[in-house]
């Protein structure tokens, strides 16, 4: 049956927070009759993300967007402005074509997955990456309550190899700068920014694939945020950016990179030397890429054969697929497609959704 979307995020944000934390939703239940009184109680919040929608045609809508309730970065900035990074946004925008493939490696709460969504089209296809498993709830509840059949959500991280790393134990900056993530999220109180985590080690262990492994065609454009770790993305996504050319948006932290390269880092985290040791930046100018643009510590980057062509070097290509057969056992779990009930249970009955 036909649900409002305001109606399927509120639906999916219980989902959200009863999947996290299932004893207080069992007791909420029982105290109280109205889904909104439930999230008033909850972990997370309904606000409204501004998107634009001028590259369909369309000027702009308003989407109800799920949030955590202690985000202080983010989400705070959505439920207080409707926007976040605009500028960055509108700067996107001009690169991604419709009926493309997007690749959003540090996919967050969705806001710009959702956005990618808009701008890709019925044709496009988005690809949305996020290894923390609550923050990948979310996300996955921003594609499934507004209904955006183009977004595929991956809850793991994209890497330099198939297999398991962890998230930092502590957080690296904002209010709850140097508290345990496990003290931190336990604590009703605290802010804690979701989006600067990044791999390390003592905290939850996450699964790392390699976007080549995806056999992913149609790639317009690609965005990397995953505080240092660029570098590792781009060494597990040769094979693609070599055969697809696509603009590239990175962040260009000097100290997170620094950090991730730190040789006591990589042994803990079991990076090899040589993988340890590539420059992401610096390969793809190897191959060819120059910066045309810089907002602040994102860096916009293009091969030459892309800013002379009249279109993207995929658009003669048929519409983003992956390759002909699974490269991972159990992906299919960590793959979800917000429309699709079948492999959301499956994914449940494999524990992706636990």
């Amino acid at each position: 049956f036909a649900m409002h979307p305001l109606g399927r995020l509120i639906v999916c944000t219980l989902t959200c927070w009863a999947a996290a934390y299932p004893s207080e939703a069992l007791q909420t239940a029982g105290r109280v009759s109205a889904s909104v009184e439930v999230l008033r109680a909850a972990l997370f919040r309904v606000c409204e993300l501004h998107v634009d929608m001028r590259h369909v045609g369309g000027g702009s809508i308003y989407r109800p967007f799920v949030v955590p309730s202690n985000d202080e970065f983010v989400g705070h900035d959505i439920c207080t402005s409707h926007n976040f990074d605009r500028a960055v946004v509108e700067t996107m925008r001009p690169y991604i074509a419709p009926g493309s493939t997007v690749i959003d490696a540090g996919g967050n709460l969705g806001a710009y997955a959702v956005q990618f969504s808009h701008w890709t089209g019925s044709r496009g296809r988005v690809l949305a990456f996020e290894p923390q498993p609550m923050i990948f709830k979310v996300l996955f509840a921003n594609a499934m309550g507004g209904g955006l059949r183009n977004i595929d959500a991956f809850n793991v991280a994209l890497g330099f190899k198939d297999g398991f790393v962890r998230m930092g134990a502590t957080i690296p900056d904002g209010a709850s700068q140097g508290r345990r993530f496990a003290d931190a999220l336990a604590d009703p109180s605290a802010h804690v920014n979701f989006g600067g985590r990044s791999l390390g080690v003592g905290g939850e262990l996450v699964r790392m694939i390699t976007l080549d492994s995806l056999n992913v065609t149609g790639v317009s454009f690609i965005k990397i945020d995953v505080q240092g770790a660029e570098s590792l993305v781009l060494h597990g996504a040769r094979r693609t950016v070599l055969r697809e050319l696509p603009t590239i948006i990175m962040e260009s932290t000097a100290s997170f990179q620094a950090a991730m390269r730190s040789p006591e880092l990589a042994r803990e985290m079991g990076i090899p030397p040589d993988v340890a040791a590539f420059d992401g930046h610096a390969w793809l100018e190897n191959i060819g890429y120059r910066p045309v643009r810089r907002m602040g510590d994102d860096v916009f980057l293009q091969h030459p054969a892309q800013r002379l062509s009249a279109t993207w070097p995929g658009a003669s290509r048929p519409p983003a697929h992956f390759g002909p057969r699974p490269v991972h056992d159990g992906l299919e779990a960590a793959r979800q497609r917000p429309w699709d009930p079948p492999r959301i249970g499956a994914a449940r009955a494999a524990g992706a959704l636990a």
